[in-house]
């Protein structure tokens, strides 16, 4: 579009009225083209002001391109022109595009200018704050300063904010390349200005008692808000109280641009929050009414903009904005309606002023701004629309108020904010059940069906939302099918992303594929469980399906006669059963039966899937008897030798949980699964290695199953998988040889295969798992005499010893565990010692760990037997301690401990100076027979000397002696002395 710069002048512009510029620049709404201004004979002043009007009036234009202007002419009045606003000039040229190469020959004087009027200016300070002298008199001080004197009016204003204006006039023009476009860092320009420390006389300036001045100084803090830097420190030098006084200035433009200036201010929370505490609302309210359409305009968007902060939402309401801001509905002005509806939208996100909103009448009119000419005015109705249709009576008022039609006609708008608010608003108001008939009926099915293919997650999330609402009615799931509404939303569902699949989750899209599980078409139902089986994959979608009651359904599905369906529904169950609480539910709801049913479908996934989710559901204890009694075992067992490689790993991995118990473990061994599980120690996967390990490890845990498991060939496949590069696999191979381990024959068939060398290394792995089961095996083998000097000829003793200092307390108590079992050797207990493992043990004993404190006991009490340690000394002020353990394991074991070191002469004496005399006395009346015994013994020992004679019958012995000679235990002979002292 091109204007006529002297025609637009001459048509009344020059007036600068307020009426006579809307006028005109009414004409200019709704353009979008580019704005081409020429003129031949204009002032710069005139020029400016039309550009300033024309900037904040027409803000739908694509730039202003002004051409063919005599600039050497134009900037001449800037030598003389005592009425320059150059805050004017500074927001004109921000805001267009200047292609005139001619410019810069005036650009030249104009900062010569510029310069010579600041150096007067520094030696004036009170001088007019926009005054810019000729160069030419520049070597006539005296006529220089006539020019000054003329001009000045005697304004209260600081230099500083003369150069605030002059220096930012400059550094703006200098801005403007060759091109005539402003270069990319235009906007730090007032960053000179911030840095320059001039924003506090600015601030102080808005108090000057001269408008003149007051409209400058609030002009040029507009300008200098205008990034988020600059809008803190204008806020920060105080100039939000200021400001807000200028709201009620007499002065038109000053309370307009001093609005402007808050609205920029407020640009998040904290400075909201600042305008609010300054009482700037009333004011702002009060400016609603104006007058003036900019005022107007500019008191609704600062209003929206405070109202972004939903602290001030209420405070808003509160002060009276909602009816002036709704009458500004059916304003002339496309901007003042724009911006009344954004900040009603903004009000309308507290829930307690839905109510104040509708009672102003509100409704309606943002229902007919649905069909605006405007794109922002339209999204801005939309949105508040959606906020208003929060609450439920609110829905029925905006369905009745006729929205339905036009929000419908609004889903196929270009914008993208407007199609999005309107899906938003549609989802909104069919929570009411008789709102999801009437969207139908004004036939929003088909085009909501189209923007689930929208680019737009929002939009897609919000017609996926609305259509789930509308499926609540029997009717409307009828039309959607006819619309191909389940194929687009089924797809958004199953796309992947897992973002878009959270946020459609959560607008309640579930609940209508949940009751498409039951459809008589299979392909639906195909669908759903497709649908359902990817979102599940999440846990927060995960648990909405479960709400929307969806495990029956897909228990259901199992038994389904299309495969595909049967796997959807597999996989789908296998997600959700990795909740605890979930695999109760599944079971609850029938799954098991069908599930062990699908372990032999023909489909390779299909029963990959089964069995996946049989062993989660068998995590839970009580599902492992329900999963045994429904038959998985003789199935699951089969499933071994499939061909499919993951089938035979989650087969393996669900027998070893199942096996939990000595009679499943007999089931699964009846099921021929040992020779089996001992063929898949061999795989080359190495999933498949771990699991068949722990499942034989679990099985052998059954004393009666372990003879077995040792004759079918296992204990050197499992020998063998202790160098296995998987720390998983050497953890259970260790385990498992562990627990073959404890039938005595057993112990010397795991020697026999060479596996002593290998644990031994074991005991130095950097995971605490092997270290502690290699430690565990090493302790079941040398229960047996001739492995006892087996493993210490392995070079066991001294990692065992090392292992007694471990950080993890169960790799401590088995290390002690098989060093007493190693001392029970006769030659072993002199080698232990040599190791210190003695000082070690005694620090075991006031271990927090009841196993620990029972294993260094036992350990110590085997090693005192025949051997010379001096450091086993140190151990009997400890172990008396022990003696009142409150475990009888450690009692046993510290009185058994003493009464073995109490054989050597020189210790009976320091057992009876330490204080056991009494407590051993103590213990001769101990409830276990095994403690009763010791404690005899221990005093047997220590009376061997006279004085400790007298002082063992002083402790009261005698009696609790003579009354153990009627001790049925002890006179059977039940406990050989000799498997107590070795």
């Amino acid at each position: 579009m091109t204007l006529d710069g002297d025609k637009w002048l001459a048509g009344g512009v020059k007036k600068f009225g307020e009426e006579d510029c809307e006028r005109y620049l009414n004409e200019l709404k709704g353009i979008q083209a580019d704005i081409n201004l020429t003129a031949d004979n204009i002032s710069l002043r005139a020029v400016m002001m039309l550009f300033l009007d024309l900037c904040t009036v027409v803000e739908g234009a694509g730039r202003i391109v002004v051409t063919s202007i005599d600039w050497k002419r134009v900037i001449e009045p800037m030598k003389k022109d005592d009425d320059l606003n150059f805050c004017v000039i500074l927001r004109v040229l921000k805001e267009i595009r200047i292609i005139e190469e001619d410019l810069f020959v005036a650009l030249d004087e104009a900062r010569k200018v510029s310069n010579y009027a600041k150096e007067q200016l520094r030696q004036q300070p009170r001088s007019y704050a926009t005054l810019m002298l000729d160069p030419r008199d520049k070597a006539d001080d005296d006529k220089a300063d006539g020019i000054r004197n003329d001009n000045a009016k005697a304004v209260a204003s600081a230099a500083a904010a003369s150069e605030v204006a002059t220096t930012s006039l400059i550094q703006r023009l200098a801005d403007i390349d060759v091109t005539g476009k402003q270069k990319d860092a235009s906007a730090d320009n007032t960053e000179i200005v911030a840095e320059a420390d001039e924003i506090a006389p600015l601030v102080r300036l808005l108090g000057d008692s001269d408008v003149e001045v007051r409209r400058k100084a609030v002009g040029a803090l507009l300008n200098i808000a205008v990034n988020a830097t600059n809008k803190m420190l204008v806020a920060e030098a105080g100039a939000i109280a200021p400001l807000v006084g200028l709201l009620s200035d007499g002065d038109v433009d000053m309370r307009r641009t001093a609005a402007d200036a808050l609205r920029k201010i407020a640009f998040h929370a904290e400075t909201q929050l600042l305008v609010v505490q300054a009482g700037a609302i009333g004011p702002l309210v009060r400016l609603l009414s104006d007058v003036n359409v900019n005022m107007r305009r500019i008191a609704a968007a600062s209003l929206g903009r405070i109202a972004e902060n939903a602290e001030n939402q209420m405070l808003v309401a509160q002060a009276g904005a909602i009816g002036p801001l709704a009458s500004l509905l059916s304003d002339g002005n496309v901007y003042v309606r724009q911006n009344a509806a954004g900040a009603l939208s903004n009000i309308a996100g507290h829930a307690e002023t839905h109510k104040l909103v509708t009672q102003t009448g509100a409704i309606p009119l943002l229902v007919k701004l649905l069909s605006d000419s405007n794109g922002k005015v339209r999204r801005n109705a939309a949105d508040a629309l959606s906020n208003i249709a929060v609450n439920a009576e609110n829905q029925v008022l905006v369905a009745k108020a006729g929205a339905i039609d036009p929000l419908v006609g609004l889903l196929s708008d270009g914008d993208v904010e407007v199609r999005r608010n309107a899906g938003s608003t549609l989802m909104s108001i069919t929570g009411n059940t008789d709102n999801q008939v009437f969207v139908a009926q004004a036939g929003a099915i088909g085009p909501i069906v189209r923007l689930l293919g929208d680019a737009d997650t929002e939009v897609r999330r919000y017609a996926a939302g609305t259509l789930a609402r509308i499926a609540g009615h029997a009717e409307n799931r009828r039309l959607l099918s006819q619309a191909g509404a389940i194929g687009p939303l089924v797809g958004l569902l199953s796309d992947g992303n897992v973002e878009s699949q959270v946020l459609v989750a959560q607008t309640g899209a579930i609940a209508p594929l949940v009751r498409l599980l039951g459809d008589g078409d299979v392909k639906v139902r195909r669908s759903a469980a497709g649908a359902l089986s990817n979102i599940v994959a999440n846990p927060q979608n995960a648990v909405l399906v479960i709400q929307a009651g969806a495990i029956a359904p897909l228990v259901g599905l199992l038994s389904d006669s299309d495969a595909d369906v049967r796997l959807f529904a597999t996989i789908a169950l296998a997600s959700i059963s990795f909740e605890a609480q979930n695999k109760v539910l599944l079971a609850q709801a029938g799954a098991i039966g069908p599930l062990v049913t699908l372990l032999g479908d023909s489909d390779v996934v299909v029963r990959r899937s089964a069995v996946n989710v049989l062993w989660s559901i068998a995590v839970h204890a009580q599902n492992k008897v329900l999963v045994a009694q429904a038959g998985a075992i003789g199935p699951l067992v089969k499933l071994l030798g499939d061909g499919d490689v993951y089938v035979r790993l989650t087969a393996a991995g669900a027998l070893e949980t199942i096996a939990f118990n000595a009679e499943t473990q007999g089931l699964v061994s009846k099921a021929g699964a040992i020779p089996r599980l001992v063929r898949l120690l061999g795989d080359g996967n190495v999933e498949m290695r771990r699991n068949a390990a722990a499942a034989l490890s679990t099985i052998a845990r059954n004393a009666a199953r372990d003879v077995l498991i040792a004759q079918a060939g296992t204990i050197r496949p499992l020998v063998g998988l202790l160098s296995d590069g998987d720390v998983k696999v050497r953890q259970n191979a260790s385990c498992a040889l562990a627990n073959i381990s404890i039938p005595t024959k057993n112990k010397v068939l795991v020697a026999q295969a060479g596996a002593l060398p290998p644990l031994v290394r074991l005991l130095r792995d950097r995971d605490i798992g092997v270290k502690r089961n290699a430690a565990s095996a090493l302790s079941c083998i040398v229960a047996n005499a001739e492995n006892q000097v087996l493993v210490a000829q392995a070079g066991a003793i001294g990692p065992l010893v090392t292992l007694l200092g471990d950080s993890d307390v169960n790799v401590r108590g088995i290390a002690a565990t098989a060093l007493a079992n190693i001392a029970r050797f006769p030659l072993n207990k002199v080698l232990v010692a040599q190791a210190g493992a003695s000082p070690r043990l005694v620090r075991l004993l006031g271990d927090s760990d009841v196993e620990v404190r029972r294993n260094a006991a036992c350990a110590l009490s085997n090693i005192a037997v025949d051997a010379e340690d001096e450091e086993q000394a140190g151990a009997i002020a400890p172990l008396v301690g022990l003696l009142g353990d409150s475990d009888v394991e450690v009692r046993r074991n510290a009185a058994g401990a003493l009464s073995n070191i109490a054989v050597n002469a020189e210790e009976e004496v320091l057992v009876a100076q330490a204080g056991a005399i009494v407590p051993l006395v103590g213990l001769l009346g101990d409830s276990d027979v095994e403690v009763r015994l010791n404690a005899s013994c221990a005093l047997w020992n220590i009376a061997r000397i006279a004085e400790n004679q007298v002082l063992v019958v002083q402790a009261g012995a005698i009696p609790r002696l003579t009354s153990l000679l009627k001790d049925d235990d002890l006179d059977a002979g039940r406990i050989p002395p000799s498997q107590l002292f070795l």
